[in-house]
């Protein structure tokens, strides 16, 4: 899918009309990737077209951010509807937490929106300001098409990685830390931050809730500094710190903080599930294949440094936050990463003494990687006209 822009003066957005299509030649085509892609088949290749043909369009004040093309009709963008998920080769609900675009759509908490240059070039974003971007000439050929020559407005940078997940060593680690299978759950979703049917421990820190209809993305913090809810150094809290940010006092002052560090997410598994996936008993019984299997992570931000880089090095990798003193992410430590001579820790606050897993094995591993910039439809126009000219 591509991220597309254009200025519009507050349109009816159950009447806005698909832009006709690309004349001949103008196209692009993406190369392969340089890093291997396991799990590929006619049926994985089908299902992800159909995802990237959805239309997905945020409608504020006169601007708009759609792909295309879909031959449904829009949706009305003031409607709620329920955020796609789906279990990871863990066994862990996935795609819950996600920043909306302030404006975007009604029913959406304050703590869960940012203003639209967090993630959209040439917007402002959470100070006010508007991040800058790249740019061409206006003078130059073509540059009649941008505006002042702001190439990357209604753009977006996009990081893509992809992890490579080991969910059959992930979960007898587990059970041999644990003393029980049920308490091997509960240390996994400590690990986590959520329980395996994405249920929030900020909200259910003693047991699983059942499935039901629930937004499992309201939470805060704050009442938990202690992270005797959930613990401090949990791969979501530690992502996404919402109002209790580490060494900052005020709630709302963490909110605005962490805002500026928001991503605009998206996984999607590949590789075949392990023997008995999703059950954790039964994936730590199974046998380590040799198969690759895991998540390729996609990401939109406005500035990949000020906000992926950081959130990768600052909050995953550090062994030092929160206080901590030898914890980087349960699930994304590395051995070799955050300053650590060997493997990391994971240190879950109790009221009477915190508990500690010691020599974490690595669970995760990224393959391959690569930083991209999504051009918004300006330049795109800009850029098919330059090949014409050429």
């Amino acid at each position: 899918a591509e991220l597309l822009g254009t200025c519009l003066p507050e349109p009816d957005p159950l009447k806005i009309q698909r832009p006709p299509p690309p004349p001949p030649g103008t196209g692009f085509q993406l190369e392969q990737p340089p890093w291997p892609l396991p799990g590929r088949t006619p049926e994985t290749q089908g299902e992800a077209e159909n995802h990237a043909d959805r239309l997905h369009r945020v409608h504020s004040k006169g601007w708009e951010f759609r792909r295309l093309p879909d031959p449904r009709p829009l949706q009305d963008p003031n409607s709620v509807a329920p955020k796609p998920r789906f279990k990871e080769h863990f066994g862990y609900d996935d795609g819950i937490g996600n920043p909306a675009i302030r404006g975007e759509r009604k029913g959406v908490r304050p703590i869960n929106e940012v203003s639209a240059g967090e993630i959209v070039l040439g917007y402002p974003d959470e100070t006010g300001a508007i991040p800058p971007g790249p740019t061409v000439s206006p003078g130059g050929r073509g540059g009649a098409v941008l505006p002042k020559g702001a190439f990357g407005r209604n753009g977006s940078f996009l990081v893509v990685r992809q992890l490579e997940q080991l969910p059959t060593l992930f979960w007898r680690f587990i059970h041999g830390a644990a003393s029980d299978e049920a308490g091997a759950v509960r240390l996994a979703s400590k690990m986590v931050g959520r329980w395996p049917n994405g249920a929030p421990l900020a909200r259910w820190s003693a047991d699983e809730p059942d499935a039901g209809t629930r937004d499992d993305d309201d939470y805060l913090y704050h009442g938990d500094r202690e992270g005797y809810g959930c613990p401090i150094g949990a791969h979501v809290r530690r992502t996404n710190p919402r109002d209790a940010m580490p060494l900052v006092d005020d709630p709302d002052d963490s909110i605005r903080s962490v805002n500026r560090r928001r991503l605009l997410r998206r996984g999607r598994t590949y590789g075949s599930p392990v023997d008995g996936w999703p059950d954790p008993i039964q994936m730590a019984k199974g046998v380590e294949d040799q198969e690759s299997r895991g998540l390729h992570f996609l990401c939109l931000c406005a500035d990949i440094n000020r906000q992926f880089e950081f959130v990768q090095q600052s909050w995953v990798n550090s062994r030092k936050f929160g206080g901590l003193s030898n914890d980087a992410d349960p699930l994304l430590s590395n051995p070799k990463g955050g300053g650590g001579v060997g493997p990391s820790d994971f240190t879950y606050q109790a009221r009477s003494v915190n508990q500690e897993v010691s020599g974490l094995p690595q669970f995760v591993r990224t393959r391959g990687g690569a930083y991209f910039f999504m051009p918004g439809r300006r330049a795109l126009r800009y850029l098919a006209g330059l090949q014409l000219d050429a």
